[in-house]
């Protein structure tokens, strides 16, 4: 019981002796023991004869004769006798109802308290004394009302602080009932004691229309209690059908106990209370796999309720515990709690089920929409019924559900099943896209075989690379049979014919045999170099940064490359000095990839240009070619492995399409970035920018920076 239950208890006891008290002092006339024990046996016979009224909540308020026989008393005895009476018939009816000490302590005050104000107050209104009857009766009527204020509150109180719910709410709940019966036994008192100054022989007549009322009452209220507890149930039952988390159907079911039965209540579930519960619970102890009610103290069952009755009953999943609300457990609710507690199993697996069903679904929807492969699905007319994000990008289509496959995709294999390549595109044939297109049908479930589930995947860039290395086999098989054809006629004429030769012929032929085995073995150092790229161990080449004049560095190299041909004339732009940290080695194969490419590309007798400057905290080396140049198109395609902006199969111009590629690879290793610049003149100019501070520093500062076409920068 709370401290203010204590309370409440203690302030009534006090009331009621205080007022008893005050009511034998005024009414000073002797007591009549046998009066007093004929007042107790009269309550206690008129406690046998309950009539259930209609209550709130689908429960009932008992109307019994026990009240008459008091007010009857209250008519024709002393304060003392009526008093004695009482507190001698409560204490009978307590005992033979066998209620708890606290309980016992409450009823016997409360009672006690009630029946002092009336005797009290008829008392001090001269109502046993006055000779006058109208004032008699208002007398009577005032003591009526005295009685039922003090009952009222005090059973008020106890219900909302065991219930934990608001004193006016038990309060108006309670006192239109408790009026309506009292007045009642207050009507049947003073009747009783005018048939009986008049003609006491007719008092038998009095109890004809009682035990009609009685028997009849019986079988009316309980039909009635049915009736509201089914339509509380049925209207839980709806709610909870209508729940779709374990959550609400725990407090819907709580909630429809308290309207249907009048109890508190609460859900144990998954070693927790899923409902609130009062202050000091502690864990459920009963199994959830016991379906049959249980009988004990709520604090026994986990409530910190006390040693109020309670019930509690498995369900399964979880334990359902009810215990004293409005009012208490009885018998009759049994079958309801039953009820409950089988629909709250139902219930909560229904709910954990589509708890189940809704993850599953979400987990295939975002598989769906995160795949990188399209996927949409064709109903049993050809419409579409799901179109994934992938799909959209594809094809660019935002609004597509609903509408016939064949107007957002045009004609195709879209319901033939298996694997079709398709092409959505009307372009060249090089840069056409293709999609290979997978198409199953559901063979399980409702409406089976009439869906079709299509997987997209776009095999375009597969189709380039597939096509990139059949053009690399054929370029690299031209390429390696270039500086052999030499290198095998040269040294077959000097083995058949060495004798035969001058010294300048000798030298010329061996001259050649060095510069195709030096033209094969870059060949083959540029395939190395790509096949370290292409290695997963290898991110970039290895640089080994060292300070040194980059102007002497590009100087050497141009001079290596304009002793090695004469065919073109290169030009040097560059201040005197400039001081750097890189690597020497991967720049001179940056200029070399460079010069070789722009001489590849450059008609005889044109000229190539080097130019490096100094811009801010970077060197700036282009090479400017005069040739036919390059497409804005395929600025960036042309650094890719193996790429030719040529036809390979009438390509005029050598070479496998790795010299980009690894310049890109290599300035990028060391810093910088590289692309094609646009020129107002003929040609092709590439810009390459390199940090002047150094490699390291330099990939710390641009770190996550992706690089880029220097013509972006100018």
């Amino acid at each position: 019981m709370p401290r203010a239950g204590l309370a409440l208890i203690a302030v009534t006891a006090a009331a009621a002796l205080a007022l008893a008290v005050a009511a034998v002092a005024l009414d000073a006339r002797s007591v009549e023991p046998l009066a007093a024990l004929a007042v107790a046996g009269g309550m206690v016979l008129g406690e046998l004869l309950r009539i259930e009224l209609p209550y709130r909540h689908s429960s009932s308020v008992r109307f019994t004769l026990s009240d008459t026989a008091f007010m009857v008393s209250l008519l024709v005895l002393d304060a003392g006798t009526v008093l004695l009476g009482v507190a001698l018939a409560q204490l009978v009816w307590q005992l033979v109802d066998r209620a708890e000490a606290i309980k016992f302590v409450f009823n016997f005050s409360q009672y006690l308290a009630g029946a002092a104000a009336a005797v009290l107050m008829f008392a001090a209104l001269g109502g046993a004394a006055s000779p006058a009857p109208l004032v008699e009766g208002l007398a009577f009527a005032a003591a009526i009302g005295a009685f039922l204020v003090v009952n009222t509150l005090a059973v008020s109180g106890i219900v909302a602080i065991t219930a934990e719910a608001p004193f006016r709410r038990a309060l108006r709940r309670m006192a239109a009932t408790n009026a309506l019966v009292i007045a009642c036994n207050g009507a049947l008192a003073l009747l009783t004691v005018i048939v009986w100054q008049q003609n006491p022989y007719a008092l038998p007549a009095l109890a004809a229309p009682l035990a009609l009322v009685f028997v009849t009452s019986r079988q009316r209220v309980a039909a009635q209690l049915d009736r509201e507890r089914s339509t509380a149930f049925v209207q839980t039952e709806h709610r909870l059908g209508e729940s779709t988390t374990a959550p609400d159907v725990a407090m819907i079911l709580v909630e429809g106990v308290e309207q249907t039965l009048a109890l508190q209540s609460a859900v144990w579930r998954h070693g927790r209370w899923a409902t609130g519960v009062p202050h000091g619970s502690a864990p459920c102890p009963l199994d959830p796999d016991n379906i049959e009610l249980q009988h004990g103290p709520a604090e026994a069952f986990g409530p910190g309720a006390g040693a109020t009755p309670a019930i509690g009953i498995g369900f399964g999943s979880g334990v359902l515990v009810a215990w004293q609300g409005v009012l208490a457990p009885s018998r009759d609710v049994e079958p309801w709690l039953q009820r409950l507690a089988t629909s709250a199993s139902v219930h909560f697996e229904r709910v954990e089920a589509l708890t189940a069903l809704e993850q599953e679904r979400a987990t295939l929807r975002a598989v769906v929409d995160h795949t990188a492969d399209g996927i949409f699905v064709l109903d049993a007319e050809g419409d579409l019924a799901l179109w994934n994000p992938a799909m959209r990008d594809l094809t660019g289509v935002e609004e597509a559900l609903g509408r016939p496959v064949t107007d957002v995709l045009g004609p195709g294999p879209w319901t033939a099943e298996g694997v079709h390549d398709v092409s959505p595109d009307e372009e060249s044939d090089d840069d056409r896209r293709v999609w290979r297109v997978a198409v199953s049908g559901l063979t399980e479930g409702h409406d089976a075989g009439r869906l079709r589930v299509v997987v997209v995947h776009d095999v375009s860039e597969e189709r380039r690379v597939a096509r990139m290395k059949d053009d690399m086999l054929s370029v690299v098989g031209h390429e390696l049979r270039t500086p052999l054809t030499p290198i095998k006629a040269s040294s077959q004429l000097l083995s058949r014919r060495a004798d035969q030769l001058d010294e300048a012929q000798r030298a010329k032929l061996l001259a050649q045999i060095e510069q195709s085995a030096d033209h094969l073995g870059r060949l083959i150092e540029d395939l190395i170099l790509v096949a370290q790229l292409s290695s997963r161990a290898a991110t970039r080449p290895r640089v080994s940064p060292a300070t040194a004049d980059l102007v002497a560095i590009v100087a050497e190299e141009v001079e290596r490359v304009r002793q090695a041909s004469d065919r073109h004339t290169l030009a040097l732009e560059a201040p005197s000095q400039m001081l750097g940290t890189t690597d020497a080695l991967r720049l001179r194969q940056v200029l070399a990839n460079l010069l070789d490419n722009s001489r590849k590309f450059s008609p005889a007798g044109s000229t190539v240009t080097v130019r490096l400057v100094e811009d801010g905290d970077d060197a700036v080396l282009d090479v400017i070619d005069e040739g036919r140049g390059i497409p804005p198109r395929d600025r960036e395609r042309v650094f890719e492995r193996f790429e030719r902006i040529e036809d390979p199969m009438r390509m005029t111009t050598s070479g496998a399409g790795l010299g980009l590629a690894i310049v890109r690879a290599l300035v990028t290793a060391l810093g910088g970035r590289v692309g094609i610049v646009d020129e107002p003149r003929r040609g092709t100019t590439v810009r390459v920018r390199l940090p002047l501070l150094g490699v390291a520093d330099a990939l710390d500062g641009r770190a996550g920076r992706t690089p880029q076409s220097s013509a972006a920068r100018g």
